[in-house]
């Protein structure tokens, strides 16, 4: 059962981006953007000042934006009318918290697993170390599967702040692991052999063996996710190479655009899709990724200019002893 304190589009009676004034609502294929339907009235109404017409514009473009997610696979191109800022925007990265499957050192990938005891702890305290740092956030980006989305959960709700527009999304998923998923990692290693199993997971081209058609299909189901693609259309397995391009067009539509305006973004994802956006952000070699460890709830600081390039990354723990 998905936490009630992240809705999905079954919980929004109409979708609330906008294609043009009096066009139809349309649904988003690959994420969910929430913002209450009472706020977008409220934008409505409030459009009398020039000033606030153009805030409520500059939303409604980065819905439009998040809605496209998933329809192409282009790099973003900032377009005439999005705004861009001197001040710096804010990343802050962050790994869920331990799931059921990480302390049993299974392969997880798309298996829909919850957070462990110690992994429900670990976002709790994400969320005071935030508020403590004294953090607030304009957006939230996560995934489609219920660790990420739990640890988004707690972490909000001890932060102690109005929730963020809030971005779920199936595009941020773990990699997906094919036949591996479910298999104790000793296990994985006798029966493929230690330096394969190694090498499909740390390399940066090589996927493990497909899931087979029918429990990927069940695979996929189990998620309970309506914006997420027909099975069919989805990999069976992935490598990391895979990971990224799949992850790459949420970046470009939902989380640069406001980065690039001076906003706040939290995102809770999984260890192989964050590895994957360093890899672009960093530009990190296809050799050197296999070194690059992305630990549970240890969030990262990222500062971003008006060109996306990075100005800075601090771990929050260094941050918070500097302070």
């Amino acid at each position: 059962m998905r936490n009630p304190a992240v809705r999905d589009m079954r919980d929004v009676r109409e979708p609330v981006f906008f294609r043009g004034a009096g066009a139809a609502r349309a649904r988003c294929a690959a994420c969910v953007v929430f913002a209450g339907q009472r706020e977008v009235r409220a934008g409505l109404v409030g459009m009398a000042g020039n000033a606030e017409a153009a805030a409520f514009g500059a939303r409604v473009e980065q819905q439009r934006a998040c809605a496209r997610v998933g329809r192409r696979d282009s790099r973003l191109q900032l377009k005439p009318g999005i705004e861009m800022t001197l001040q710096t925007g804010t990343l802050v990265v962050l790994r869920h918290g331990q799931s059921i499957w990480n302390r049993a050192n299974r392969f997880t990938g798309w298996s829909d697993v919850g957070l462990s005891v110690q992994g429900v702890a670990d976002a709790q305290r994400v969320g005071e170390r935030l508020r403590e740092a004294g953090f607030r956030f304009d957006l939230a980006v996560t995934s489609a599967l219920l660790r990420a989305t739990d640890t988004l959960a707690h972490v909000l709700r001890t932060l102690d702040q109005p929730p963020p527009r809030t971005v779920r999304s199936w595009r941020l998923n773990d990699r997906h692991y094919g036949m591996l998923t479910g298999m104790e990692k000793d296990e994985a290693a006798l029966a493929y052999g230690a330096e394969r199993v190694r090498q499909w997971r740390r390399g940066f081209d090589l996927a493990p063996p497909a899931l087979d058609t029918d429990l990927h299909a069940a695979l996929v189901r189990a998620l309970h996710d309506d914006a997420m693609p027909e099975a069919a259309a989805l990999p069976r397995t992935e490598s990391l190479r895979d990971t990224l391009r799949r992850v790459l067009p949420l970046w470009d539509e939902c989380v640069a655009p406001a980065l690039t305006r001076g906003q706040s973004v939290l995102m809770v994802g999984h260890g192989n899709s964050l590895r994957a956006l360093f890899k672009q952000l960093d530009n990190i070699g296809d050799d050197a990724i296999a070194s690059v460890e992305v630990a549970h709830a240890e969030p990262l600081v990222m500062k971003f200019d008006a060109t996306l390039s990075v100005i800075s990354r601090t771990p929050l723990a260094a941050l918070a002893v500097s302070r």
